[in-house]
């Protein structure tokens, strides 16, 4: 995910276009920006809570144990390693606990890995929020703060999200500039679950049973981040690891990803300002 210079979160009530439009239309490439247009009209989002105060906001994820919300806070440069990133943590209200929950600096022992650099996608999994920075895969003690675990990752550049399989005990992680998906395992070493250039700059992912949904930014991404085309959102097969268009529309430069139920998925539009 990448991510805008706000210092302000907002949670808002969407309703949005499905890849099912009736019950007669039910192809995904049967949904037309028009359409997409007419369902918006209908059922125009409300806004829930705003917060303010935050550093570059990136991701937030929602952990159901502690009714408590997570940001992470990008802060410096998206790509560098400055240790000037953070996580901040609100409570279901909206209401902020702690605008610098951690940085890594209560990790044992503390080092330059074990500072926040550039947090970005983030997941909770047991006791841990696991998050993605700049190269490495980081888990935090929710009960603490600090970095428990640091993974780092071969050859990337800008790991962006993250997920966990539904099938398998492996957490996957997209890196947006080098056009792969990474598959992290319980043994030691992670691998490539997928390098193709037709991820075109993955972004956002979640899960649902044996596929992969992706949110791509656009292809032949440059270093100004600008892209040849719009991005679009993508199924993968877990198994084959095979690539298609979740539907045919090309919608904008892809961020956030998540499902709203089993026929609706809710993605942000990072240069439109728009989900």
């Amino acid at each position: 995910m990448l991510l805008k210079k706000l210092p302000l979160l907002s949670v808002i009530l969407l309703a949005g276009c499905s890849s099912k439009v009736t019950k007669e239309k039910t192809s995904n490439s049967q949904n037309t920006p028009e359409q997409c247009k007419m369902v918006e009209s209908k059922n125009a989002p409300s806004k829930v809570w705003e917060a303010t105060g935050f550093e570059k906001p990136e991701s937030v994820v929602f952990d159901e144990k502690t009714n408590s919300y997570y940001v992470s806070n990008v802060v410096g440069v998206p790509n560098i390693k400055d240790g000037e990133g953070w996580i901040s943590k609100l409570d279901q209200s909206g209401n902020v606990v702690a605008y610098k929950w951690t940085n890594g600096e209560k990790s044992i022992p503390l080092n330059n890995d074990a500072l926040l650099h550039a947090p970005k996608g983030m997941r909770i999994r047991g006791n841990h929020l696991w998050l993605t920075d700049i190269d490495s895969v980081k888990a935090v003690q929710i009960s603490t703060g600090a970095v428990s675990n640091i993974i780092p990752i071969k050859n990337a550049k800008f790991l962006n999200d993250i997920v966990f399989s539904d099938t398998s005990s492996a957490i996957y992680v997209t890196d947006m500039l080098t056009n792969k998906i990474h598959s992290i395992q319980k043994s030691p070493t992670n691998n490539e679950l997928l390098s193709s250039n037709e991820l075109e700059s993955p972004n956002g992912i979640v899960t649902r049973g044996k596929k992969l949904y992706v949110a791509s930014w656009g292809p032949e991404i440059k270093s100004d981040f600008s892209t040849s085309d719009l991005g679009k959102i993508l199924v993968i097969n877990e198994k084959s690891k095979k690539i298609k268009p979740w539907n045919d529309l090309r919608v904008g430069h892809l961020d956030g990803l998540e499902f709203k139920n089993e026929t609706t998925l809710i993605v942000s539009d990072w240069k439109a300002g728009k989900v």
